[in-house]
């Protein structure tokens, strides 16, 4: 074993950095990937929030209100929720408003980096199981700063449904490396990193398996010696 080991140590070597890559990668990738904020805000009776967030990279990022579908049905959504629909170039207003008034400050100095205020309307996406509705959209430097929102009427429309507050990163608005590596890391890891692991490990096994048939087939073409009286 150590033989085949110390012959094989390059392929072994290459195997583990890649497994070092493959267990690490993805814990740095949802770290800088992670929503700064993602908080459970009621409309009615109308909620607040105020917290602590950190902000690891410098992009863009949306401030969203997200509706949890549940067994909802659609039409009843729609109309609740509104749609994104335009004309002429402006956003015509569907759905419940959800006033609401947010506030991003420092906790260092607490100055104010970014703020806004909204009577919001529509919704920008829908998926399987949320329907989002942008309020705001920041950038701003990495730190740790204090979240403030507050919703300025209750909503009793939209009490029903289950809302949180999420500060999401802008899918096409990214500009850092962090998130051109995270995202072609992922991307060579499906195509190129987990087959090569795969292949270092069979290529490895089939080796060991070559060289203990060879010394099995060597010991069995081995002469017995004759024992007395033969």
């Amino acid at each position: 074993m150590r033989a085949f080991l110390a012959n094989q140590w390059k392929l072994i070597a290459f195997l583990v950095v890649i497994a070092l890559w493959l267990s690490l990668f993805p814990i740095w990738s949802r770290w800088v990937t992670a929503n700064p904020l993602d908080e459970a805000i009621t409309l009615a009776p109308r909620g607040a929030i105020n917290r602590e967030i950190r902000v690891v990279i410098p992009e863009h990022y949306d401030l969203n209100l997200v509706f949890e579908r549940a067994n909802i049905p659609f039409e009843e959504l729609k109309t609740l929720l509104g749609d994104w629909a335009y004309k002429d170039g402006k956003p015509i207003p569907s759905g419940m408003r959800v006033p609401i008034r947010w506030i991003l400050k420092t906790v260092s100095s607490g100055s104010v980096v970014a703020s806004g205020e909204i009577d919001s309307f529509g919704t920008i996406t829908w998926s399987s199981t949320e329907v989002y509705r942008q309020v705001g959209h920041l950038r701003v430097a990495p730190g740790r700063y204090i979240f403030s929102a507050e919703i300025l009427g209750d909503v009793p429309e939209l009490a029903h449904i289950k809302t949180r507050l999420s500060m999401e990163l802008h899918p096409k608005a990214s500009s850092t490396w962090q998130i051109t590596f995270a995202f072609w890391g992922s991307i060579a890891n499906f195509f190129l990193v987990w087959p090569a692991a795969v292949i270092i490990v069979l290529m490895l096994l089939w080796r060991a398996f070559l060289i203990f048939h060879s010394k099995g087939n060597a010991a069995n073409d081995t002469p017995r010696a004759d024992t007395p009286g033969e």
